[in-house]
């Protein structure tokens, strides 16, 4: 755990590397995920998750209305007020990025560095600014 780390209501799995001057709120982190300076909240993220400095997730809509996520070209209705981000495992986050509520991204997926992620990511995807 890094300086000035803040974890509350997490389930933080072996091996996982907080950072920094990192919030992590109501999220699980799996096996061996990093983050490093930024701020995870509602979200989970798989095995060997990795994240660069800097990532803010968004987890409320502007609306406060509950969040839909889109599985399979089908929106569903989340039944929560409050949901992040759902990695994957493997994955890998540059520096910089934000996202909106209720992203899914897929396993061994790549997002670059200063990426705002406003849809779905599908596996082995890429994702540039």
């Amino acid at each position: 755990m890094g300086d000035y780390s803040f974890v509350r209501g997490s389930s933080l799995e072996e091996g996982v590397v907080v950072g920094a001057n990192t919030e992590v709120v109501r999220s699980i982190l799996f096996e061996n995920s990093s983050i490093h300076y930024g701020y995870i909240a509602d979200s989970i993220l798989g095995q060997k998750t990795t994240i660069g400095a800097g990532i803010i997730t968004a987890n409320k809509r502007f609306d406060r209305k509950n969040i839909r996520v889109k599985i399979n070209g089908n929106t569903i209705e989340s039944g929560l007020k409050s949901l992040g981000i759902i990695t994957g495992h493997n994955t890998t986050i540059g520096i910089r990025v934000n996202s909106m509520p209720g992203i899914l991204i897929g396993k061994d997926t790549t997002i670059y560095p200063g990426a705002t992620i406003n849809k779905n990511i599908d596996e082995d995807e890429t994702l540039k600014k």
